[in-house]
């Protein structure tokens, strides 16, 4: 299976760029009205702090952060990534530029594409009441199964897709793995589910329109674009 299978579920470290699945070490954090103390003042790796915002004299509510620095996914799509980077390509070439000198200038600039979007990777234990065996399967909506992997050091766990935080680039404090092209495919499924159609009741929904129990589901090859819905061993629905 992809998900515990470190030779699929990684690909070959690089020196590109940060990509979309990179398994990094970063801080993510958590705002609150909680009126917990302050933690400690320099905390180490897995170690979480808390600090005071906004007090209810400044803002009307208690605003406190909790933050922590850990394994975390990028989750920020590829194409914006280096959006920045790409729209002052094409506006030194438009000033006629050749696009080598363009992208060198470009490269040049660490202003550009600052921010990223990163999840964290939290044990298996956290995301209980979910079974063990639907997270590692990519089955559990909102979240990611992680692959462990001893010579990354990377542990198994999931990444919590409802914790996202921005973070710039610098401070990312490392790159512990790259995910092969299908395990970011499957990213893509667990993000496009948690975010565009979480929407678990559509299958009952389909189920008693066709008058039948849906055990499979997958895309017409030919023809309309439709779906081919499996009712039984011998049996399906084309839906188009």
């Amino acid at each position: 299976m992809l998900w515990d299978d470190p030779i699929r579920y990684y690909a070959p470290q690089s020196n590109e760029y940060y990509d979309q699945g990179d398994v990094v070490v970063a801080p993510v954090s958590v705002l609150d009205d909680r009126p917990e103390g302050v933690g400690v003042a320099n905390p180490q790796v897995g170690q979480s702090v808390r600090r005071e915002y906004w007090t209810p004299a400044e803002l009307g509510c208690q605003t406190t952060g909790e933050a922590l620095l850990g394994p975390a996914m990028i989750v920020s799509h590829g194409c914006s990534l280096d959006k920045e980077f790409n729209r002052r390509v094409e506006t030194l070439r438009a000033g006629g530029m050749s696009k080598r000198k363009a992208v060198s200038a470009a490269a040049g600039d660490d202003g550009l594409d600052r921010l990223i979007t990163i999840a964290p990777i939290v044990p298996l234990a956290d995301a209980e009441p979910a079974d063990p065996g639907s997270l590692r399967r990519n089955h559990v909506i909102g979240y990611f199964p992680v692959c462990g992997s001893d010579e990354r050091a990377i542990d198994e766990g999931v990444v919590d897709l409802l914790r996202h935080t921005t973070i710039d680039r610098a401070v990312i404090v490392d790159r512990l793995g790259i995910v092969s092209d299908e395990a970011r495919a499957t990213l893509l499924y667990a993000l496009a589910r948690y975010w565009a159609y979480r929407a678990p009741r559509l299958t009952y929904e389909i189920e008693e329109a066709v008058g039948k129990r849906i055990i499979h589901a997958d895309v017409a090859s030919r023809g309309d674009l439709g779906v081919v819905l499996m009712t039984g061993p011998r049996s399906w629905v084309h839906l188009l």
